[in-house]
């Protein structure tokens, strides 16, 4: 996604860009924080950040001043299992299932997920996981049975590949508005919705969709954020086909940013 549109803009500009892989959420920020990267593309949880919890409970990744630059995608997010999981919804999560959790992120959205089926954290089996192919490689194996999980994530296309496929939870709010209610008591920055993008098997099934941004430092300098923003307004269509999530950083969608997150917009 970043190749796709930094790589014209680099062209038309002459500016200089440079990338850095990175899959750990905490690890991107606490970059950015620092004033090591300029921005990044940060999807964790900002309650999580401003309220200091598990990860974040340091001193450079505690509450920080910082804020959206540009929307970095529209995103379908979920929980997946194995194909042939008798797991199907919340409420099929029992005592003793084995959850994957990410070493790199909270618990959060997992409780919240927990709190939506009736199940104490205390009830399951965490299994930790430093990344994300490794939890594939689990969900594959069968030796664990859910995942939170970007249905675009290359890791993922592996299980849906798998002989007995992938399988999905569904978090179908209309049909169980007081089920979703208590995920959003957990997890209140969330919204629901029909899955469409990345791997076939999530399509039509009820996850998280969900706006996720580049973030800066609310310091940085306004007129670069500025004519950023203008550079990627005004050249959408240019880069728009870069990526499946490309398609979704439009002028609409910051809208959405600035009218549903409690991040606020940088001032440029």
């Amino acid at each position: 996604t970043a190749v796709a549109w930094t790589t014209p803009l680099a062209k038309d500009t002459g500016m200089k860009v440079r990338l850095v892989a990175e899959e750990k959420l905490a690890s991107m920020l606490g970059w950015v924080i620092r004033g090591e990267t300029l921005c990044c593309s940060w999807s964790g949880s900002a309650s999580d950040m401003l309220e200091g919890n598990d990860i974040y409970a340091t001193r450079d990744l505690g509450p920080q001043p910082i804020a959206y630059m540009y929307p970095s995608s529209k995103t379908d997010v979920g929980f997946c299992t194995r194909g042939d999981s008798p797991i199907k919804t919340p409420y099929d999560i029992k005592p003793g299932t084995k959850i994957i959790y990410y070493t790199f992120m909270p618990k959060t959205v997992y409780n919240a997920l927990l709190a939506w089926g009736n199940v104490s954290p205390e009830d399951v089996e965490w299994i930790a996981s430093s990344s994300i192919s490794g939890a594939a490689s689990m969900i594959i194996a069968g030796s664990a049975d859910i995942v939170f999980a970007y249905p675009t994530t290359p890791a993922n296309y592996d299980i849906e590949a798998c002989p007995q496929g992938m399988g999905w939870i569904e978090l179908n709010a209309e049909a169980d508005p007081e089920g979703a209610a208590r995920f959003l008591e957990v997890m209140p920055s969330q919204t629901f919705g029909v899955m469409s993008s990345g791997v076939p098997s999530c399509h039509g099934k009820w996850g998280m969709v969900t706006v996720n941004g580049y973030m800066v430092r609310q310091d940085t300098d306004t007129e670069l954020i500025y004519h950023l923003v203008k550079w990627l307004a005004e050249n959408y269509d240019r880069y728009k086909d870069g990526s499946p999530d490309t398609a979704g950083m439009t002028v609409d969608n910051l809208m959405y940013l600035a009218e549903h997150s409690f991040k606020p917009l940088h001032d440029g």
